[in-house]
């Protein structure tokens, strides 16, 4: 009993900060979507640590396994991350399902569950990084099965909300009708695919050896898929302004073909960058966890805020719902404080004001949260393999295939926007 409350008491420090959570909580109120991405960047910055700094703590618990030799150490840290995300999945996976079916503002759930009760939500989120230390490993094996799943469902995700991100910085300027405007999305036209072809003409260089036909092939397909996707926007049968937005998918695979090379194991004969220098490879291996990291995060505000990416005929939210939303999630919290507040905004507002829809879907919100939580374990730990050796992140033949198997449905999605508007005319896209 003495050995459980010692691991808790390591897992779970940060517990004596609940006093923070409620300093927290105010600000967190003014927009519950901040909150819970803090909370997220948190457990984010929770596995990183562990991961590299777990092994005396998990060596003193004896419902997990004990590995001995050169990569102990890594496989260690790899059960305390698959523990931490699975707690993050809980915390997230719970939101979601308790706020099935919130469609009103005025719905108790909104109000004190996903807006306020900040103070019991941060003791919720602790207890459940510290449960699934308590585990065994046959539930953590059960897990990393599952979350295998759950990150490819996310990767997916994420790259819808790419190409709506494309689409509507594109269909957002052109409305704008001004030159200026036009002058910047054709600056931002030619800078994404300089950025591409500069990013290819580097990887030959640095990955296309004498011996290494692989990796001219994964180069060579990340060229020519580009270029035909730059044919297609501009056919006239083509959604109309799709340039922009090929640009900006064109240099998203080229990042992710660079990103799957730069995951060869470091010892491969062809990965001569991750052989150079210990300082060079850490260096880009910290600059594509920001980059990771950053691109989950928004994923998760992004697909929170525009549920409708994942339909065939997409509805953009209204502005002044959203308007409205924020004054609601400024107005909503726990305590005497947001109380107060709420009282105050419900003497401007009538009924039919109460009564309006929220802005977004919450429960599908905390869904990405979740599926993200999986696939930050996933990340970190090379998919679950265990052919891993220390300080190495992301790395190994399964990031390979997983990235360019990324590029490949990424290629096929954009592609179907393009000609699906003259495939389905009868349909909204």
């Amino acid at each position: 009993m003495g050995l459980a409350f010692s691991c808790l008491g390591s897992c779970v420090g940060s517990a004596v900060m609940t006093g923070c959570a409620s300093v927290c909580g105010s600000i967190f109120t003014r927009s519950a979507r901040v909150g819970y991405c803090v909370l997220f960047s948190v457990m984010l910055m929770l596995a990183e640590i562990l991961r590299d700094y777990a092994r005396p703590m998990m060596e003193k618990i004896p419902w997990i396994a004990h590995y001995s030799g050169s990569s102990a150490t890594a496989l260690y840290g790899q059960q305390a991350v698959f523990r931490v995300s699975l707690g993050s999945f809980l915390f997230y996976g719970m939101l979601s399902m308790a706020l099935v079916g919130v469609e009103r503002k005025n719905d108790s759930r909104a109000k004190f569950l996903h807006h306020g009760s900040w103070g019991l939500k941060f003791l919720v989120w602790v207890l459940c990084l510290a449960v699934p230390f308590f585990m065994p490993d046959d539930v953590m094996e059960a897990y990393v099965w599952a979350a295998r799943f759950g990150s490819g469902l996310f990767l997916l995700v994420q790259m819808l909300i790419i190409l709506d991100f494309a689409y509507l910085c594109n269909e957002s300027w052109a409305e704008k009708d001004s030159t200026k405007w036009y002058a910047a999305l054709l600056a931002c036209t030619l800078g994404a695919y300089g950025t591409s072809f500069a990013m290819i003409a580097w990887m030959y260089h640095t990955y296309g050896g004498s011996d290494c036909g692989l990796n001219k092939t994964f180069i060579t397909l990340t060229w020519v898929t580009f270029l035909l996707m730059s044919a297609v926007s501009l056919h006239p049968k083509a959604k109309p302004g799709s340039l922009f937005p090929s640009a900006v998918i064109s240099c998203y695979c080229t990042f992710l073909c660079y990103s799957a090379l730069s995951s060869e194991p470091v010892d491969y004969e062809c990965n001569t960058f991750g052989r150079g220098s210990t300082l060079a490879s850490r260096s880009s291996v910290f600059a594509g966890m920001a980059v990771t990291l950053a691109s989950v995060v928004y994923s998760a505000l992004r697909a929170g805020s525009t549920t409708g990416v994942l339909s065939v005929s997409e509805e953009e939210p209204d502005s002044r719902l959203l308007a409205d939303e924020e004054a609601a999630e400024e107005a909503t919290g726990s305590g005497n404080e947001g109380e107060h507040a709420t009282k105050d905004s419900a003497k401007n507002e009538d009924a039919s004001d109460s009564d309006a829809p929220v802005a977004y879907n919450y429960s599908f919100f905390h869904l990405i949260f979740a599926l993200a939580s999986m696939y930050i374990g996933m990340l970190m730990t090379s998919w679950g393999t265990e052919d891993l050796k220390d300080q190495e992140v992301d790395v190994g033949w399964t990031s390979v295939w997983i990235k360019m198997a990324v590029q490949w449905v990424t290629v096929l999605l954009f592609s179907w926007s393009l000609i699906a508007p003259a495939v389905l005319p009868d349909r909204e896209f």
